[in-house]
């Protein structure tokens, strides 16, 4: 009788496992990790060492996602090597490739610097969670709420810092499009374009003379390390490095303490 009571007890513990969430890129497994706070944390698949542009799927990868509930990911360009990733993964694997979600195929992949585009992430990773997990259904919402309104604070006081400034920023890598659209800002030059490629040595002679004639404060890159003409850029014309890039290990909350960081970088940058 004891042994059946306690099997008994343990049953709806045993019955509620955890779920198994899959992200491609630290910026997701950020947001991700947000919404499901106080019920698991989701996987990382792209580690910092690796560039989304530049990734090559490992056995460790595909054993990571063979066993998700719940994959999510920007998009089967942006991601390389995710081309076939739907083909990858089991039948009963819910798949979220967000651009084709939110409509936006064959647009920029950095969608969570845009507060409309974040929002529309919020909610559509909110409703697969709480699809795979209906028990932490109000514990999802709960999470979605809280990160709805730090987006509003973020987008007000992002807008009360940018006001007025003539921003005098370079960006290593194109990846400031969406936050540039939403927010009526632009930077002087890009390096790189959104796949991380160069235009050569003619697009190189134009960023120069941009910058000679409406000199910059700052190069800003989304990864740690810059580019090799973004360094030789910086020293010539003696620009601020800012590196803004998302700690895979930052617990909640992290992400939107980054979003604030840039909004702050970029008042530095400004006259």
């Amino acid at each position: 009788m004891r042994c059946l009571l306690i099997l008994l007890c343990l049953s709806p513990i045993m019955a509620r496992a955890e779920l198994s969430v899959v992200t491609s890129i630290a910026p997701l497994q950020a947001i991700t990790a947000s919404l499901m706070q106080g019920a698991g944390k989701p996987e990382l698949l792209i580690k910092h060492q690796h560039s989304a542009h530049h990734f090559a799927f490992r056995p460790s990868h595909f054993r990571i996602l063979k066993r998700a509930d719940l994959v999510i990911w920007i998009d089967r360009n942006f991601e390389s090597g995710f081309q076939k990733l739907p083909e990858i993964l089991p039948q009963a694997t819910v798949r979220l490739e967000l651009l084709r979600l939110l409509d936006l195929q064959n647009q920029d992949g950095h969608i969570w610097y845009s507060p409309t585009q974040l929002r529309k992430m919020v909610l559509k990773i909110t409703q697969a969670l709480s699809r795979l997990d209906p028990a932490q259904q109000s514990l999802f919402w709960q999470n979605q709420q809280k990160m709805l309104l730090a987006i509003d604070a973020w987008e007000t006081s992002t807008r009360e810092q940018l006001a007025g400034q003539r921003l005098r920023y370079l960006l290593d890598h194109n990846f400031l499009l969406h936050f540039e659209s939403d927010f009526k800002v632009k930077a002087l030059a890009t390096i790189n374009d959104r796949h991380g490629q160069h235009g050569g040595i003619q697009t190189l002679r134009t960023i120069e003379e941009t910058l000679t004639r409406t000199p910059a404060k700052c190069l800003l890159a989304n990864e740690a390390s810059i580019s090799k003409t973004g360094r030789n850029l910086a020293n010539q014309f003696n620009l601020t490095v800012y590196p803004l890039t998302i700690d895979a290990n930052a617990g909640p909350g992290k992400f939107m303490q980054h979003l604030h960081h840039l909004s702050e970088v970029l008042r530095a940058c400004g006259t």
